[in-house]
C-alpha cells in the first residue's frame, strides 16, 4: 500500500477497508483519501494506480457500510477486496441497512455481490417486484456483458464480463474505447481483398511460420522443424472452431515442449517463474496457484474461455486477450504455458471470426517488438501478487502461501487487455499490409529467378533473404560461402530483377 500525509488525508473506500480489515489483497488500481483543505476533487496518475483526494464534505462514516458505499460510488468494483472482506464482516451490516433501505441501489448491488462471492444468502426478503432493474456495473465505466443475466432477487441485471466463478474485469480506459470505435475486422478483410486469393494461400503459409518461430523466439527457444511444422499445424486448426477441453489442452502442450517434458494432465506440483541464481538461492518472480486447487480454476477458466470464444456479447480481441492471459496466469502446466497462451489469441480471434479462416495475424512478432511492454503486462498481476505470497523452491515439500484461487479468479485485466490491443492496432494498421507486401513480392521474385537459374536445394530462398537483407545485394561474405558457383554477371542480373520487383512494388504501395 502507497503511504500518504496522515496529517492531511484520511483513507476512504477501498484503502479504508483493506487497512481497517488487514485484507492480503493486491491495491485496488484507484486509491482514495479525504484531505483537508481543498475546493474541489483531486486526481494524481502513478505508474500502478491513481491516487482522488475528496473534500471534507465527502467523508463517508467509518463504518463498514459507509465505505463500501463510498467505494462503488467513486471506485467501482473490486471483486477480490469484496470476496476477502465478506469472509470477515459484513453480513449483519446489510442486512439491517437492507431491511431499513430495500430501495437503496448501492444496498441492492452490495447484497447481490455478497451471495454471489460468498454463496450465503442475507437474511432480508427479495425485493418489490415493482422495482425497476438496475445493473451492477456502469457500462459507461466498464466493458460489460451486452446481455445481462437478471436477478430477480434483488432486482439486478449482472452485466459483469462473467460469473462469479470466475470474473476478472475491465475498465473502459481511453486505449480500450477508442479500439471499441474502430472496426479492426473489417479493416483485415479490406486489406486482404486486395490480393489475388492464390497468392494470399502461399503468404498465409509464410506467416504461420512466422507467427510459430516468434512465439518460440520470445521464450528464447529454437525449436526443432518437427517441433515447428505440429505448432503449425495447430495453428491452422485453430481455424476449425473446437471447445477448449483440458484433452485439447495436453495435446497443445505435448506439442509445443520437448518429449521429455509432456505431460498427460495438470500439473501436480508447486511451479513458479523465476530463476535459480545458486544451489541455495532462487528468485520467485510469479508464483501460480496451488496444485490441489489448478483443477477447479482450468474447469472455471474452461467453461468461461468457451463463452467468450462462442458468444458475440464481449468484443472479439478483449475476449483474445481475457482468456489468454487468464490462461497464462493459472500456468496449469509445468512447461509449454506461454506458447499456449499466444497460440489462445489466435483461437479466440478465429473463432469469433474476427480473422479470417486459414489466415493469421502476426501476433507474436509485434509481443517480441515491443518486448517491455508485454512483460510489464504480464507484471502488472505478477508484482503486486508477489508481496502477498511466498515460496521457497529449495524446500519444495513445504507448501507455497498466499497464492489463494481467489486472486487468479478476480483481478483486474485492464492492463492485459490494453496491450494486446494495442498489438492488434499495429498489426492491422501498420505491420499486415507491409507483411503482405513483402511476401508477396518475394514470392513473385521466386518465380522469375527460379525461370532465369536452375538453383540448388532450397538455394533461391537463401539468396532472396541475404539480398533483402543486405538493401538489394548479395555480400561478399554470403557470396563465398553460400554462392561461389555464381558468375558476376548473374549476380548483378538477380540483383537487378530484385530491385525491379521491389520497386514495382513501392511503386504501387
Amino acid at each position: 500500500m502507497n503511504h500518504y500525509d496522515k496529517s492531511t488525508q484520511q483513507p476512504a473506500g477501498y484503502t479504508w477497508l483493506v487497512e481497517t480489515y488487514r485484507l492480503e489483497t493486491r491495491p485496488h488500481w484507484c486509491q482514495s483519501f479525504i484531505k483537508r483543505n481543498i475546493k474541489s476533487r483531486e486526481t494524481a496518475q502513478y505508474t500502478s494506480h491513481i491516487q482522488q483526494n475528496f473534500r471534507k464534505d465527502y467523508a463517508p462514516q467509518n463504518t463498514i457500510l459507509g465505505h463500501l458505499e463510498f467505494a462503488l460510488r467513486y471506485e467501482g468494483i473490486n471483486l477480490e477486496i469484496l470476496s476477502r472482506l465478506f469472509t470477515q464482516d459484513g453480513k449483519a451490516q446489510l442486512e439491517a441497512a437492507l431491511q431499513n433501505s430495500p430501495k437503496s441501489r448501492i444496498l441492492r448491488r452490495l447484497g447481490f455481490l455478497y451471495e454471489g462471492l460468498i454463496g450465503v444468502q442475507l437474511s432480508v426478503p427479495d425485493i418489490d417486484k415493482k422495482s425497476t432493474y438496475i445493473k451492477l456495473a456502469d457500462d459507461k465505466f466498464y466493458v460489460t456483458h451486452s446481455q445481462s443475466t437478471r436477478s430477480e432477487r434483488f432486482r439486478i441485471e449482472n452485466n459483469l464480463i462473467s460469473t462469479f466463478k470466475f470474473c476478472p474485469v475491465v475498465r473502459r480506459t481511453p486505449t480500450i474505447q477508442a479500439f471499441l470505435e474502430q472496426d479492426l475486422a473489417g479493416a483485415i478483410n479490406r486489406a486482404l481483398v486486395r490480393y489475388n486469393p492464390h497468392r494470399l494461400e502461399r503468404a498465409a503459409a509464410w506467416l504461420y511460420l512466422k507467427e510459430t518461430q516468434y512465439s518460440f523466439d520470445i521464450e528464447r527457444e529454437k525449436p526443432s522443424g518437427n517441433k515447428t511444422e505440429r505448432f503449425m499445424q495447430a495453428l491452422r486448426e485453430a481455424s476449425d472452431p473446437q471447445p477448449v477441453t483440458q484433452e485439447r489442452l495436453c495435446l497443445l502442450q505435448n506439442i509445443v515442449v520437448d518429449a521429455r517434458f509432456r505431460e498427460v494432465g495438470y500439473r501436480n506440483h508447486q511451479n513458479y517463474v523465476g530463476r535459480e541464481l545458486n544451489n541455495e538461492l532462487h528468485r520467485v518472480d510469479f508464483l501460480p496457484p496451488r496444485p490441489e486447487d489448478i483443477h477447479s480454476l482450468m474447469q472455471d477458466w474452461i467453461d468461461w474461455s468457451n463463452h467468450l470464444a462462442e458468444e458475440d456479447r464481449v468484443s472479439a480481441p478483449i475476449a483474445a486477450a481475457l482468456a489468454a492471459f487468464a490462461f497464462v496466469f493459472l500456468h496449469p502446466f509445468m512447461d509449454g504455458n506461454g506458447r499456449i497462451h499466444r497460440f489462445l489469441v489466435h483461437e479466440v480471434l478465429t473463432r469469433r471470426g474476427f480473422t479470417p479462416r486459414g489466415f493469421i495475424l502476426p501476433v507474436s512478432a509485434v509481443m517480441k517488438a515491443r518486448l517491455d511492454e508485454y512483460i510489464h503486462a504480464l507484471e502488472a498481476f505478477s508484482k503486486p501478487l508477489k508481496r502477498l505470497t511466498e515460496y521457497y523452491p529449495i524446500t519444495p515439500n513445504i507448501p507455497a502461501q498466499g497464492n489463494d484461487a481467489l486472486l487468479y479468479r478476480y483481478f483486474d485485466a485492464t492492463p492485459q487487455v490494453e496491450f494486446l490491443l494495442l498489438c492488434l492496432k499495429q498489426v492491422i494498421e501498420k505491420d499486415l499490409a507491409q507483411e503482405l507486401q513483402f511476401l508477396l513480392n518475394r514470392d513473385a521474385l521466386y518465380e522469375q529467378l527460379n525461370e532465369e537459374f536452375d538453383w540448388p536445394g532450397t538455394a533461391l530462398d537463401k539468396f532472396i533473404i541475404f539480398v533483402h537483407q543486405n538493401g538489394g545485394k548479395l555480400s561478399k561474405v554470403k557470396r563465398d560461402k553460400y554462392f561461389s558457383y555464381l558468375t558476376d554477371a548473374e549476380i548483378s542480373s538477380f540483383e537487378i530483377t530484385y530491385k525491379e520487383v521491389f520497386k514495382t512494388a513501392h511503386a504501387n504501395a
